[in-house]
């Protein structure tokens, strides 16, 4: 890259291996934007997971015993999906306030901090989403397929729907934990 008459080395903030060019182009493009350096959708997500939730467990009754338990398990879902956010640094740079975002127990399943240190040392690891050896992986073996019944690879298959990653995956993922 030239600059003012210079070669300059351009350091380049390495990507995934599954991350093509042309996403790469497009990243770089969207990272240039208000939306993005805002954190506005993650800001906006904080205010929706611990309003909806707050509000249904204030007006369950208004609510109905059914609906109420559907939205708490809609936003108990987002609220996991937002600790993962804070986690990795969004909406801010700072730690311990994001810390403080995710503190509060909506789903008590991980204490943020618990959930903090293992995710982040699953990152941390060569094995990322390898079935046997990642926790975190949603993958399975060959084998491991070829001994699941019929029924099972059907709940894997749902599982890996958006539906499923919302309303059952994390049920799936806690009976995997205490087991």
């Amino acid at each position: 890259m030239r600059q003012h008459g210079k070669v300059s080395e351009v350091t380049e903030k390495k990507t995934a291996v599954y991350v093509d060019d042309q996403q790469r182009i497009l990243i770089r493009q969207l990272a240039r934007s208000w939306l993005w350096r805002s954190e506005l959708p993650t800001w906006l997500l904080i205010v929706t997971v611990y309003g909806g939730w707050f509000a249904c467990v204030a007006g369950w009754q208004t609510l109905g015993l059914m609906l109420a338990t559907l939205l708490l398990i809609w936003f108990t879902t987002w609220y996991m999906s937002l600790q993962h956010e804070l986690i990795h640094g969004h909406p801010t740079r700072l730690a311990w306030f994001n810390q403080l975002l995710g503190t509060l127990p909506l789903a008590v399943w991980y204490p943020y901090g618990i959930y903090r240190d293992s995710h982040l040392a699953h990152h941390r690891n060569h094995l990322l989403t390898h079935p046997e050896d990642d926790p975190e992986s949603y993958y399975v073996t060959a084998e491991s397929w070829q001994r699941f019944s019929a029924w099972q690879r059907r709940l894997i298959h749902l599982r890996n729907t958006f539906w499923g990653r919302l309303l059952l995956a994390p049920l799936m993922d806690i009976i995997h934990t205490l087991n």
